[in-house]
Formats: C-alpha cells, sequence, structure tokens
C-alpha cells in the first residue's frame, strides 16, 4: 500500500509514519511538510492513500485533496486535523476518514480498514510509468522494486546501498565503506576482516538485484563501486531536478543512519 502523510509540522508527520510502520511494515510510506512538493510527488508515484492536515499554508489540506483526487479518482483521503468544524467541508471531497488530532495507532487502524476504495481494485491506476526499481530517501530508507519492499540479506547492504544513492553516482572505494559503516562500530575489527565484510556487502547488493534482474544498477570496478543512478528513481533526485540541482532538504532524510544527516545542507 502506497501511503503520503502531508503536514506541516514534521513531529506530526514522524508520528503518523511510526504508526503506519507499527501496523504494516510494508507499507510504502512518505511524510512531506510542503503541500506543493506532495503534489509534484503524485505526479510521478502511484498512491493509494493520503492523510492530509487540513490547515497548510497557501495550499491546504481540502485544496490538495481536489488535486490529488484529480490524478488518481479512486485515492482515499483521510484528513488529519484537530478542528472538528472542517468536517462538512472535508466531505465535499467524498474523503475516507476525518480523524482528530491528536492521533491514535487506534484511530488509524480503523481508518485504514474502512476505506472507500479498496487498494486491491486500483493497482493499475498509476498515471505514469516508472522504472522498476524506486528509492525513498524522504523519512525511512526503502528501496522498492515492481512496488514491493527489496529485502537484501544483511541490514549493512542496506545502508551501503543507501550511502551509495546519497553520493549519486560516485565511485567510492572500500576505505571509505568501511569508514562510514563502521566509523561508531566499538568492536574495532582489523583491516582486513572490514575489507572483507565490505565485499561481502557488495556481493550482497548485487546478488539481490540480479535476482530481479536488475544487473545494470550496481557498477563494480577494481575496489571501488557505484550505483548507476539512471536506472532507478528517487524521491530525493527528484527533489534536487525540481529545485534546479539544489540539495538543501528541511525534513527527514535517510532516518536511522548517523552519517545521513551531514549528507545533504539545511534550509
Amino acid at each position: 500500500m502506497n501511503i503520503i502523510v502531508v503536514d506541516d509540522r514534521q513531529l506530526l508527520v514522524n508520528m503518523l509514519l511510526r504508526i503506519l510502520k507499527g501496523i504494516d511494515a510494508s507499507y510504502n510510506t512518505v511524510g512531506m511538510n510542503n503541500p506543493e512538493e506532495a503534489l509534484e510527488y503524485a505526479r510521478h508515484n502511484p498512491l493509494d492513500v493520503a492523510f492530509l492536515d487540513m490547515e497548510m499554508g497557501p495550499l491546504n489540506g481540502l485544496e490538495l485533496a481536489k488535486k490529488l483526487t484529480e490524478l488518481y479518482p479512486k485515492l482515499n483521503i483521510i484528513f488529519v486535523t484537530g478542528h472538528k468544524e472542517y468536517a462538512m467541508d472535508a466531505y465535499g471531497v467524498y474523503p475516507s476518514g476525518y480523524l482528530l488530532k491528536p492521533v491514535s495507532e487506534k484511530d488509524v487502524r480503523e481508518a485504514l480498514s474502512n476505506l472507500r476504495y479498496p487498494v486491491e481494485e486500483r493497482k493499475e491506476e498509476a498515471p505514469a510509468e516508472g522504472k522498476r526499481l524506486r528509492v525513498q530517501c524522504f523519512g525511512e530508507f526503502e528501496v522498492f522494486c515492481d512496488g514491493k519492499p527489496l529485502r537484501f540479506k544483511r541490514s549493512k547492504s542496506k545502508e551501503l546501498f543507501a550511502y551509495l544513492v546519497c553520493v549519486r553516482g560516485a565511485s567510492i572505494n572500500i576505505a571509505t565503506i568501511a569508514s562510514v559503516l563502521w566509523e561508531d562500530s566499538e568492536d574495532n575489527p582489523s583491516e582486513k576482516a572490514i575489507s572483507s565484510m565490505c565485499r561481502n556487502l557488495i556481493a550482497d547488493i548485487q546478488k539481490t538485484l540480479q535476482d530481479k534482474g536488475l544487473d545494470d544498477i550496481l557498477i563494480k570496478e577494481w575496489k571501488s563501486v557505484s550505483l548507476n543512478t539512471s536506472g532507478f528513481d528517487c524521491d530525493w533526485y527528484d527533489h534536487i531536478q525540481r529545485n534546479k540541482g539544489d540539495l538543501r532538504y528541511n525534513g527527514d532524510f535517510i532516518v536511522g543512519y548517523s552519517w545521513a544527516e551531514y549528507m545533504i545542507p539545511r534550509y
């Protein structure tokens, strides 16, 4: 299930994302603070459910809902607000739910179990056909192949893939990989051991991609590795393109990896 959460307060976005992941870790979730960026994201990524705050600057939740349903007529809209008085206006776009803040896990579960449009009925309604591999950097880092989470054998393999996405096609040698992935390690493994572990991670990524028929994504060279960035879609790359090369982003970026906070400038 593809879900977007849009609220101008990052704490509320994070809270809803955590609730959704707690309900089902396989949900493809993305959170955004900017309604315009959320709309642009929707133009390139299929959506099943949208949790929208009602009050969000120049483009409020109701207006955003109308624009999103123009792209996806059977999109399930769930409004999230602290104001009961917006309920009548909200029902003009036939939402699947109307949740009052603070939202609980029970509220979200009930809303998802009573969707106006069952997700299975709209799998083929994506407006634009993208690449088979899609990478999510905003919020929790995830990799999807054909709309399903791509599972790596090792958690460090996924982290390495995330770092390679961040460097946007640059070749990274074994020493750099070791310094990034094991900078906080207390085990103090030997240089030889780390080199071996790095090669195992690269091999794991390669096999994971090859098993899906994506042989052209990973580029292995002598003592270095990189990604063919033209072979997959990425929300952060789209953000950079929309902003004419500007790498800055002020929301959550690859949550869970300590090195990620230093990878991009903030507004």
